[in-house]
């Protein structure tokens, strides 16, 4: 099967980024001929934390056009996140670790942009992830909403603080 070949059963792979160095995960010229995309991440942030958030910027766009919902467990606490008001950071795509925990211990999540071509409508994502770190375990739920009827065609990742992911990282990006 070709790259961007749709499988029979769902989703085909567009790209895969897996960083040899540490550096930045830019999704660009993303095909507009899927219904949905699937983002598959394994980073961990080139920040001086124990753990960040992930976030996509469609289009790379800074301004204040999301919002967000979180439910988070942990080994220690249940918290149900209050909506984000309007932000600059991005879609919330899940949870990575930092700089400051074992180089070992990677964060995993999956997130589903509907409707991502769609310029009718804004662009809804949702998705899982979780951590198991020598620190914590943890599990998050995330909803997200990019209010633009923009088509997406690039999605560009973040953590909190910078665009800068460690060497390992891995980031698919899949259309259905």
């Amino acid at each position: 099967m070709a790259l961007g070949d749709v499988p029979a059963h769902g989703f085909g792979l567009i790209q895969k980024i897996t960083l040899t160095a540490d550096g930045v995960i830019d999704f660009t010229g993303i095909p507009a001929g899927y219904t949905n995309l699937r983002l598959v991440t394994t980073v961990r942030a080139n920040v001086a934390a124990t753990f960040s958030n992930v976030w996509a910027k469609p289009n790379n766009d800074g301004a204040g056009n999301y919002w967000y919902q979180v439910l988070q467990a942990s080994s220690s606490a249940t918290v149900i996140g209050a909506p984000g008001a309007a932000s600059t950071q991005g879609v919330l795509c899940g949870f990575c670790t930092g700089t400051t925990v074992s180089a070992a211990d990677y964060a995993t999540a999956e997130t589903l942009f509907f409707r991502y071509a769609d310029t009718s409508c804004t662009t809804l994502a949702h998705g899982e992830g979780g951590i198991i770190a020598s620190v914590n375990s943890i599990f998050r739920s995330h909803a997200a909403l990019w209010n633009s009827t923009a088509a997406v065609n690039r999605l560009k990742l973040y953590s909190d603080a910078t665009d800068q992911w460690k060497a390992g990282s891995v980031a698919s990006l899949y259309g259905e």
